[in-house]
């Protein structure tokens, strides 16, 4: 019996002109006070005092690993009539730069504005805990959510359209209410240990104690009700 197989070629040369979008991801806009009193009062451990994220020497080796070589990664692939259907995320720049690379080999007609082989670099103000990023598709609308849980104790939420994996304008792109974040004050005395998508709005955090949180994202209604 004979197989055909299609080859296509997959390098580090992703990083070009006009393929990679930079995309700084905003601060939370409230910082609970007993969050911050914590961390103040917290004692400097040792993982403190050696600060991972700063950027290595400038040896062209160290600088290649810093900005390629990712910490984690996977491939997540969506429902078989959404595109992009493969996205490829890698953590990379000491966990505060999260990638996302279509690499789908084809694409509908439907699609026209969305390619494959660019890189959507998702700068964070903090960089991202260890085995923390979660993603999953929504089931009502067309929609890739992901989250990602920072060292300061910042759970990301974004909502992110088939236009996000565009070439368009960043305003194009972004639209309103396509990140989210949630101070968790618990994370503070109590360290996460991975993260799981299991809805659209909801989220499980296992700790390292063996503890389990679950987050349900609150939707603010129009009549200023708040719904689960």
């Amino acid at each position: 019996m004979a197989y055909l197989y299609k080859e296509t070629r997959i390098g580090l040369d992703w990083v070009r002109p006009g393929a990679t979008f930079d995309i700084t991801v905003p601060k939370p806009k409230k910082q609970v006070q007993t969050h911050q009193a914590l961390i103040q009062d917290a004692p400097i451990t040792r993982n403190d005092q050696h600060n991972e994220d700063l950027p290595p020497s400038k040896d062209d080796e160290s600088i290649f690993s810093y900005e390629n070589l990712a910490t984690t990664s996977s491939i997540h692939f969506r429902a078989i009539h959404r595109f992009p259907r493969s996205i490829l995320w890698r953590v990379i720049e000491g966990g505060k730069v999260l990638v996302l690379m279509p690499i789908d080999v084809s694409k509908p007609h439907t699609s026209p504005n969305v390619e494959t082989g660019t890189a959507y670099r998702l700068r964070f103000p903090s960089a991202i805990q260890p085995s923390c990023v979660a993603l999953f598709d929504s089931a009502e609308h067309d929609v890739l959510c992901i989250f990602a849980l920072t060292k300061d104790n910042v759970l990301y939420t974004f909502k992110l359209k088939p236009d996000f994996f565009g070439t368009g304008a960043e305003e194009t792109r972004l639209y309103d209410g396509w990140c989210h974040s949630y101070v968790s004050t618990t994370l503070t005395i109590r360290s996460p240990h991975f993260v799981r998508a299991i809805s659209a709005d909801t989220v499980l955090i296992t700790l390292q104690d063996g503890g389990l949180i679950r987050f349900n994202r609150i939707i603010q209604e129009p009549d200023g009700e708040r719904t689960l």
